[in-house]
């Protein structure tokens, strides 16, 4: 899973979750642009996009988003940017999309290795639970491609400069692991399959967006690591917030969740998911496990940052692990367990009732809240039918999230129906079962 942030900054602002500790990627022109403002909404979204790409994840150079680069890329990109730019055109994305099939047809153009491809079919991906998407084909081909250019592996020349290329093979690592869950789509990824440095300085959203992607594979896919990290997915997560939280939940506004694709609140969004996981694998214990090892402060070794046994290095990341977590008041969200982790996971819903169209465009997300609710409901009920949950004025923000956005009878009906299901994160699985993988072909004429 990938991000779009084009609704939050201004002209030459820099990335919310940047500091002057970590290098960001900044975008160079070579001719003075027009200033935004004075551009269409689309434009004005589009540039706004570049910024993102250079300054908070640079898989994409932003002067790479034109036609004069690549048909396909560009077309990709402005399909995206059309999902985010109020009012929605549904004409125009219509066109949009019958480009990008006709540009399909021609198998050989699809199946010639190279970034623009990778890099175009890793956002054609994201638009998962829409008929003809093939969300799963396309980044699976994407990962092919990238295999087959060796980008797996360490550079032949020592000099060689691979930073974008490495931005890009863990993009597809944490796309990976994220289409697993929000659409049941399979893993195909393993950690021994590969040897890959994360890339050095990268902006701190960025490695914000792959560790807590790793902590979601080790919490659901352990096997696939190996002894690529050590410990278990609930002290990575600690390691994680040791890391991040700070910035994901900055004090002077923890609360903030102006847009779903701001940096931090999108963060905030994924965090509340993996919360969520460890919820439905032991409701009774987890509050009570995290809440100790949040006392833990410094004590525990940083198993995100720990150098991999094997021969090679993950990278190093950018915050000293020896900072103990934040306590004061306002600053943290955690007091006693149980409620302060609801707290969380509210937010997530108070962020879906904000956003209500966006969600609905791009249904990952309302997958994403759908399984903070259920995790809400086995927090607070535990494993019970849950026809036979009420729910009155003291419990009534879930009920008011399903009616101001609108949640389908038959998703409700679903989600009721998994509350006493004891099937641990597994549960999140049955939650994607409407999802039908479709067989578009994006490769060598295979589905």
């Amino acid at each position: 899973m990938l991000v779009l942030v084009f609704h939050q900054h201004s002209e030459g602002s820099t990335s919310p979750t940047s500091s002057s500790s970590r290098p960001s990627i900044v975008r160079k022109h070579s001719a003075a642009p027009l200033p935004v403002s004075q551009l269409d909404p689309v434009e004005q979204s589009k540039a706004k996009f570049g910024e993102f790409l250079d300054t908070c994840l640079p898989i994409v150079n932003s002067k790479e988003i034109s036609n004069t680069t690549s048909v396909l890329l560009s077309q990709s990109v402005r399909r995206m940017v059309l999902s985010f730019t109020e009012p929605s055109n549904v004409a125009a994305d219509n066109n949009i999309q019958e480009s990008i099939r006709k540009y399909f047809k021609d198998k050989n153009a699809i199946t010639i290795p190279s970034i623009h491809n990778v890099q175009s079919l890793l956002f054609l991906s994201l638009f998962i639970d829409e008929p003809g998407s093939g969300a799963g084909n396309k980044l699976m081909t994407a990962i092919r491609m990238a295999c087959s250019m060796h980008w797996n592996r360490p550079p032949e020349q020592a000099d060689e400069d691979r930073t974008t290329v490495n931005y890009l093979w863990w993009a597809l690592v944490s796309k990976d692991i994220w289409l697993y869950l929000a659409s049941g789509v399979p893993p195909i990824i393993n950690y021994m399959g590969f040897n890959v440095p994360k890339p050095q300085g990268a902006p701190s959203f960025f490695s914000a967006f792959v560790g807590i992607s790793e902590v979601v594979r080790m919490f659901i896919r352990r096997d696939s690591i190996g002894v690529y990290m050590d410990g278990t997915a609930l002290e990575a997560l600690a390691a994680w917030e040791r890391l991040y939280f700070a910035e994901v939940y900055p004090s002077a506004s923890p609360n903030s969740y102006s847009h779903p694709f701001d940096p931090p609140a999108f963060l905030r969004l994924l965090h509340s998911v993996v919360l969520s996981l460890f919820v439905l694998t032991d409701h009774l214990g987890f509050s009570v496990k995290y809440f100790a090892l949040r006392q833990q402060g410094t004590v525990m070794d940083d198993a995100i940052g720990r150098p991999s046994a094997t021969e090679y290095s993950v990278g190093q990341l950018q915050h000293p692990y020896s900072q103990p977590y934040p306590t004061s008041a306002g600053s943290s969200y955690f007091g006693y367990p149980n409620e302060e982790i609801l707290r969380i996971l509210s937010r997530t819903l108070s962020l879906h009732m904000t956003h209500p169209v966006l969600f609905d465009r791009w249904r990952y997300l309302q997958r994403f809240s759908e399984i903070v609710v259920l995790a809400i409901l086995r927090l607070t009920h535990g494993h019970v039918r849950g026809d036979s949950i009420v729910f009155n004025e003291q419990n009534s923000l879930i009920p008011n999230w399903r009616t101001r956005c609108m949640i389908k009878d038959e998703r409700w009906v679903k989600i009721l129906s998994l509350v006493g299901e004891d099937q641990g994160w597994g549960v999140v699985l049955e939650l994607c079962r409407d999802f039908e993988e479709d067989s578009e072909e994006t490769d060598s004429g295979e589905g």
